[in-house]
């Protein structure tokens, strides 16, 4: 994640990156990785709020809510959560 106005990283995972998404108000960045793990960045202050095993395979897509108060993610495992 690089900031536009600065060109900084400020946020570098280790893991490869599926797929990604902003939250409606563009508090928080969702990422799903090849792993199946989908991790929540709120950029204000670069927390990561939570991260979670989710899916046996890699995650595809993911979509938060209009509240932004659900994710919706789908991955190669056929699962939708």
């Amino acid at each position: 994640l690089i900031n536009g106005k600065t060109g900084q990283i400020d946020y570098l995972t280790e893991a490869q990156v599926s797929c990604c998404c902003l939250s409606p108000h563009l508090q928080y960045i969702a990422f799903g990785d090849e792993n199946g793990a989908i991790k929540i960045l709120e950029p204000v202050n670069n927390r990561i709020f939570q991260s979670r095993i989710w899916h046996k395979k890699t995650v595809r897509h993911i979509q938060f809510t209009a509240d932004e108060k659900t994710l919706i993610s789908s991955s190669d495992d056929s699962a939708i959560q």
